[in-house]
C-alpha cells in the first residue's frame, strides 16, 4: 500500500477513536507508523490529511454507486438519487473513518466536522450521474436545491449513524426520500 494511503487510513483510525479536534499530524504518523516527516513530505498539516480522506471516501462513493447503477439500470432519476445515498450509507457503514470525518460522530462523543467536501462538488457529481439516464431533468437541477437536498440527506445520515455504527434503517429511507423531494421541486416531476 503506498505510504499515501497509510497514512489516509491512519487518520480515519485515528478519528475513529479520538475525533478529528484532538488529533494531529505526529498522531496520525504514529497510528500510520510513519515517521512525521513522512506525513509531511505529502500533508502540511492535519487539516489537508483529513481533507485527502475525505476526497478518497467520496471517490468509494462515486465507485460504489456508479457500480450499482451500471448494474442496475435506474428507471427514473429517483432512483439515481437513492443509489446515491444508499452507497454513502453503506461506505460510512464499512468505514469508520467517514463516519467521523463526515458527521463529526466518534467513539468519545460528538467533534466538529469541518472536512466534508463543499455540496457544490458534491452536487456536481451526483447531477453527472443523473445526467447519464436522464440529462433533461439533470438540466433542469439548480444549484440551491441541489445543495438543500444534499444537507437534508447528510443531516438524515448523520442522525442515523449517531444512534446506531450501522445506521438505523428508517433514518436512512428518510434520507433518499427528503433529498428526492426537495429535488422534485427543481426539476418539476
Amino acid at each position: 500500500m503506498a505510504r499515501v494511503e497509510v497514512i489516509l487510513d491512519a487518520a480515519g483510525k485515528a478519528a475513529v477513536e479520538f475525533g478529528t479536534d484532538d488529533v494531529g499530524s505526529t498522531d496520525i504518523a504514529h497510528v500510520a507508523g510513519v515517521p512525521i516527516g513522512s506525513v509531511y513530505q505529502y500533508f502540511p498539516d492535519k487539516h489537508s490529511i483529513y481533507f485527502g480522506a475525505s476526497s478518497r471516501y467520496l471517490g468509494m462513493v462515486v465507485d460504489l454507486a456508479a457500480k450499482r447503477l451500471s448494474e442496475h439500470a435506474p428507471k427514473r432519476w429517483q432512483d439515481v438519487v437513492t443509489t446515491w445515498v444508499t452507497a454513502q450509507a453503506d461506505t460510512m457503514r464499512t468505514h469508520g473513518g467517514m463516519r467521523v470525518i463526515w458527521s463529526g460522530i466518534h467513539a468519545k462523543g460528538m467533534c466538529v466536522s469541518r472536512y466534508r467536501l463543499s455540496n457544490a462538488e458534491v452536487g456536481a457529481l451526483i447531477r453527472s450521474m443523473i445526467a447519464v439516464s436522464f440529462p433533461d431533468q439533470a438540466a433542469a437541477l439548480d444549484d440551491h436545491s441541489l445543495s438543500m437536498g444534499i444537507d437534508a440527506a447528510e443531516a438524515m445520515l448523520s442522525s442515523a449513524f449517531r444512534a446506531d455504527k450501522q445506521g438505523e434503517a428508517h433514518a436512512l429511507v428518510l434520507a433518499s426520500s427528503h433529498m428526492v423531494e426537495i429535488l422534485k421541486a427543481s426539476i418539476g416531476r
